[in-house]
């Protein structure tokens, strides 16, 4: 059978066999720029609610999701599908779950439910699964805090990593450790500690790195790496303002490498690009902020003669600016 259209009744005449070669075979088999949002929707929630192998129903999540991130189908139609999904279902099927319903999670109060009702489930891989994303999900969640509250922040996202390290040993759980305690380090603005946790981020990395065959599945992870790289380059950079030498030079440096931070990106996915977007504001007004504000506070002249004398360059102007805002809104609050 090939399928021609998106029928569940036809499609569930035939063998499991047909059924599950169609579905491994669907973007070969369909364009679904040809069919509508509701016809694909339809035919995909009408397998997993009701054939009864489950490797068939984890195969069409899967596709159900890519046509999502291809926004081919609606994020709140696939979320009410998954929502539905029963926590006591097949275990690989509920895994699939919690990961998108965590990757589409925006301020749904539903989605949490369902990863806090799966912390203590039946399945350990599940469980495990549902520590993991709500670990990401606060991880990324950091606004607005001052480095007391952001402290006790990661504290709790570390937790949550952790409880799904001690229920299944996942590399990427380790990762996320690795950067926690990396941030921590930086906040402390100790050399030798940042020096010793960044080496600890980068074994973490390659050994998550050689976990996988694909290197697509990693992507994400090394625009983190590379947040963290600029991350200990500006944090360094700053530990030893007392001996620079050429203000103009240092700053200029500094100004590159906020741009580089800035400049990350994830290609063809919006989801984790979101995801980066946020950790990239995170370390610009949570962690970096109040180091600029501990090293720079009595440079503002220095700053703004700076800017004076380097109008025509546009970028570190800009740069220096936004420094001496910080310092003068910081001075208001006191």
């Amino acid at each position: 059978m090939r399928l021609l259209n998106l029928q569940y009744k036809e499609f569930s005449r035939e063998c499991i066999a047909s059924k599950i070669t169609n579905i491994e075979d669907f973007f070969e088999l369909i364009n679904p720029s040809e069919k509508s949002e509701k016809e694909m929707r339809l035919f995909f929630r009408d397998i997993i609610e009701n054939e009864s192998d489950n490797y068939l129903r984890k195969i069409s999540l899967e596709t159900l999701c890519v046509l999502c991130c291809f926004e081919k189908v609606r994020v709140s139609s696939l979320v009410d599908i998954m929502l539905d999904i029963d926590n006591e279902d097949d275990p690989f099927l509920l895994i699939i779950t919690l990961r998108y319903l965590a990757l589409f999670f925006e301020t749904d109060e539903l989605i949490l439910q369902k990863l806090e009702a799966n912390k203590y489930s039946i399945h350990q891989e599940v469980s495990s699964e549902a520590f993991y994303r709500l670990g990401m999900i606060k991880f990324y969640q950091i606004q607005g805090l001052d480095e007391f509250e952001l402290l006790n922040h990661l504290y709790a996202c570390k937790d949550l990593f952790e409880a799904s390290m001690t229920i299944e040993n996942r590399i990427d759980a380790e990762f996320y450790i690795g950067v926690i305690e990396f941030i921590e380090k930086v906040l402390s603005q100790d050399t030798r500690k940042i020096e010793q946790g960044f080496e600890q981020v980068t074994d973490k990395l390659r050994r998550f790195s050689d976990g996988f065959i694909k290197e697509s599945r990693v992507i994400f992870e090394h625009q983190i790496y590379k947040a963290m790289i600029t991350l200990k380059q500006i944090s360094l950079s700053l530990n030893r303002i007392e001996v620079w030498s050429d203000f103009y030079k240092e700053f200029v440096k500094l100004t590159e490498f906020n741009y580089e931070l800035q400049g990350l990106e994830v290609y063809n996915n919006k989801y984790y690009m979101r995801y980066l977007n946020s950790l990239k504001e995170n370390i610009n007004q949570n962690i970096l902020r109040p180091i600029y504000l501990r090293n720079l506070r009595f440079h503002k002249l220095r700053i703004q003669n700076l800017i004076h004398e380097n109008e025509s360059n546009i970028g570190l102007v800009q740069y220096l600016k936004d420094l001496c805002t910080l310092i003068d809104n910081n001075k208001k609050k006191r």
